[in-house]
């Protein structure tokens, strides 16, 4: 297999799927998502979207209000943050309004928040990457630049104009407001949290330590990768999730993601159900119940939306 070409193309495809995803996100009514897909979204004759869109302007949101008529950023940047910085700059309004869809000021082709810090932590591991010792093929735990992502995930909230998006996850909002508290940037994730952004977090760090394994020759080596990957994903979990249950599964979709790395079966065929093996056994890991293809999801009612109930029940969605 070609890593290169393989880790390109799954960092390609998180864009995509999240600047294609975005306009649509936390509804929870089927059928109310629907109408605004046929609605907003589609062209021609097509039931379905066939190009990337910026949310539409006349798209209200279902649900949103509840969210965000529970917190207002003017008074957190005020009485908490005590106007010593700000992260909402002068998106503080658009909070206030019903209908609000999440991701209303992102333009057509861009991320949101949680994939641009993805990308930040990719760039940072390329730098590292760079000062690496050419003739040594693994790369070890002094590669991961925790320090020089936590300076940059500061600034990337902290100074204006670094993202277009006005929607901060709760998780980031909870860790500016513990560093007003004086904890260090490294100790202000939100503890006991469970949101599945997460897992996009920690995806650069899989493609670049994920490589230890999949060149292991023997079963020691590979464990030996194996543990260091856990222990760099983790890592990376606690500073905004300060959870034991997010890092195991963060663990999970990480062996996951080399597993499926890991695969040499020639046929399409072979590989899609070799995946489906893996994707069934690290959701027996974790027990979320059983995988669902996507043809699936149409079927599914409201309360199954995404991957199940299950799922819901064990994870938050923000």
């Amino acid at each position: 297999m070609d890593l290169t070409n393989y880790i390109q193309g799954a960092l390609l495809g998180a864009c995509i799927g999240d600047t294609h995803a975005f306009r649509l996100h936390w509804y929870y009514s089927y059928d109310i998502m629907r109408e605004h897909v046929l609605q907003f979204y589609c062209t021609g004759n097509e039931d379905y979207m066939t190009d990337f869109h910026a949310v539409h302007p006349s798209a209200k949101h279902p649900d949103s209000f509840k969210y965000f008529s529970k917190y207002d950023p003017k008074k957190v940047e005020h009485e908490d943050f005590k106007d010593e910085f700000r992260i909402f700059h002068h998106s503080s309004e658009l909070w206030k309004k019903e209908g609000q869809p999440y991701h209303l000021t992102l333009r057509q082709g861009e991320n949101t928040i949680t994939v641009q810090l993805a990308m930040i932590l990719m760039e940072e591991l390329t730098e590292s990457l760079k000062s690496k010792d050419q003739s040594v093929s693994y790369y070890n735990e002094s590669l991961y630049p925790k320090s020089r992502y936590l300076e940059r995930y500061f600034d990337f909230f902290t100074k204006e104009n670094q993202h277009n998006d006005f929607y901060i996850e709760e998780i980031h909002r909870e860790f500016f407001a513990n560093y007003a508290k004086g904890k260090p940037l490294d100790e202000c994730g939100k503890e006991d949290e469970t949101c599945l952004s997460g897992l996009t977090l920690m995806l650069p760090l899989v493609f670049v330590f994920g490589q230890n394994v999949v060149k292991a020759v023997s079963e020691e080596e590979r464990h030996n990768a194996m543990h260091l990957l856990k222990d760099i994903v983790c890592q990376h979990s606690i500073l905004t999730h300060r959870s034991n249950q997010m890092a195991e599964l963060v663990f999970h979709i990480a062996e996951l993601l080399v597993n499926i790395m890991l695969i040499k079966e020639d046929t399409f065929v072979g590989r899609k159900a070799k995946a489906r093996y893996y994707v069934q056994e690290a959701f027996d890991k974790i027990n979320l119940g059983d995988p669902i293809d996507l043809k699936d999801i149409v079927n599914l009612s409201e309360e199954d939306v995404f991957i199940g109930k299950n799922c819901a029940k064990k994870f938050s969605v923000r």
